[in-house]
């Protein structure tokens, strides 16, 4: 049976390392879940979390 995780938000390492793609890769295997949707941090939780940064400026 495939197990989708359908919401994650995910966060550069270096602000939030256990919100990374590797820690949900982690996760992920830990659970046996094979697929995830994730997606970026919204703009008003990346503000909070790196007052001055673009959103986005991470994914170039």
């Amino acid at each position: 049976m495939d197990t989708l995780a359908n919401h994650a938000h995910v966060f550069p390492e270096s602000l939030w390392g256990k919100g990374s793609v590797a820690a949900l890769e982690h996760l992920m295997q830990a659970c046996g879940i094979e697929r995830a949707v994730a997606f970026a941090p919204s703009r008003p939780k990346f503000l909070n979390c790196a007052p001055g940064l673009m959103s986005g400026w991470w994914r170039r």
